[in-house]
Parts: structure tokens; sequence; C-alpha cells
């Protein structure tokens, strides 16, 4: 699993469904990764992120799997 800037994709609607629209983001500080959630088009917010404060993501990725039993 890669970090994919959000300049080059946002999330897709296949990768929106996997885990409830939630993936790990980095801000611009790049001090430690965070959840986040993605709205696309049905969000609140022109950037489509849950919330205000994600203005300033500039990388996300997919959640990891989770573990078996």
């Amino acid at each position: 699993m890669k970090w994919i800037s959000v300049n080059e994709r946002l999330p897709n609607e296949k990768e929106g469904k996997k885990y409830l629209g939630w993936f790990l983001v980095a801000h611009q500080d790049h001090t430690r990764p965070e959840l986040s959630r993605y709205d696309g088009d049905e969000g609140t917010y022109e950037h489509g992120w849950k919330y205000a404060w994600d203005y300033d993501i500039t990388h996300w990725r997919e959640l990891p799997e989770l573990p078996d039993g």
C-alpha cells in the first residue's frame, strides 16, 4: 500500500465503499497519519473530505486489511 497524492487523484467509489469511506491521511504538517472520511460529491466541503479541517490533506491511502480470526 502506498501513499497517493491528492494532486494525483482522490479515492474512487470502489475504494470508498471498502471501509465506508475511511482512509488514512497525511496533512501538510506530516506530523502523524490520521483517519478521515472521504465523501466526494456528497460532502459538505468542496475538498470532498468529511471534516472542515481536512482542507490541507496532501496524501491518502487505504486502511490495511483486518487480521483473520
